[in-house]
């Protein structure tokens, strides 16, 4: 009967430790310091492709698809 109790208890233990692993890693993630990377990338100045991408005109065609598109 003891080893039954103990099974059960390792069990439910088992089962609760996945939602507090979570909360943990979460938790350690959010207070962790910046890496020197996330600044890096954070600093560095946008790549000439962003640009373009950002100010370059929709192709004639697909202004004339998203305009008569239904």
């Amino acid at each position: 009967m003891k080893s039954l109790m103990i099974a059960a208890i390792l069990a439910l233990a088992t089962l609760a430790q996945p939602a507090a692993a979570k909360d943990f890693w979460t938790t350690l993630n959010e207070t962790a310091p910046r890496s020197i990377f996330d600044d890096l990338r954070d600093s560095a100045p946008r790549s000439i492709f962003d640009q373009i991408r950002d100010t370059a005109p929709l192709a004639p065609v697909f202004e004339t698809l998203r305009d008569n598109a239904p």
